[in-house]
């Protein structure tokens, strides 16, 4: 489950609501990633999947100027800009921040009205990232993935070695750990810990002041 709504939920409190829904309710116990965890890892005794996408920009390539960008690969072109050339990055200087266009040119036909087809999409805010930098989430997610299937592969293959084909069960069946964790967050939150999480102590209080009086919320998993 990833957290992706800094912009508008930046409260710590908010997004312990989030988790801990998406933690105690549906089929799954997710792997959170992102957003503020909290007291999760007390709270779930110490049974918490949780891993953060670092920012990883710093490991970019930086464009120096024009010409320097065009030589650097192509995902990372204009992505990471030199103090002094940040206009190159940020849509300024002819590079496009927003890949967005519904047309394309063509050498076989002049469309008549050009123009609804120049300027793109709407909502194309200065303080947006732009593309560039989504696909750039987009891969290192891409990579955890990755990742997480070759050590799931590399870990059947032990298996396979250590106890026989077919593989175990006990490698890929993962309901047990679910019940675990969901089990320990529900009886702390209705027990040891009640009224005394961030989320709780952000929506709970007087019932008649608006938004407040749903810490039941905190605890009760919502859908089930």
């Amino acid at each position: 489950m990833y957290w992706d709504s800094g912009m508008t939920e930046k409260s710590g409190a908010d997004q312990d609501l989030f988790h801990k829904q998406v933690l105690l309710g549906g089929e799954r116990v997710p792997v959170l990633l992102n957003g503020a965890v909290n007291d999760l890892k007390v709270e779930t005794g110490d049974n918490l999947w949780y891993g953060g996408i670092m920012d990883g920009m710093t490991a970019v390539a930086e464009t120096t100027d024009l010409d320097q960008g065009e030589t650097l690969p192509w995902a990372i072109q204009y992505l990471r800009c030199a103090a002094d050339q940040t206009s190159l990055c940020n849509g300024r200087a002819g590079i496009p921040k927003y890949h967005d266009s519904c047309w394309i040119d063509r050498s076989d036909f002049n469309p008549t009205k050009t123009k609804q087809n120049s300027g793109g999409v709407k909502g194309k805010a200065g303080w947006h990232p732009g593309d560039l930098v989504h696909k750039f989430q987009g891969r290192k997610l891409t990579m955890l993935m990755l990742r997480a299937l070759e050590e799931t592969f590399n870990l059947w293959e032990l298996g396979i070695q250590s106890d026989g084909f077919p593989l175990n069960e006990s490698y890929w069946h993962i309901g047990e750990t679910y019940t675990d964790s969901r089990t320990k967050l529900s009886d702390y939150l209705n027990n040891d810990g009640y009224n005394t999480t961030a989320c709780e102590k952000r929506w709970g209080g007087n019932p008649t002041v608006e938004g407040m009086g749903l810490d039941r919320a905190c605890r009760t998993a919502l859908k089930g």
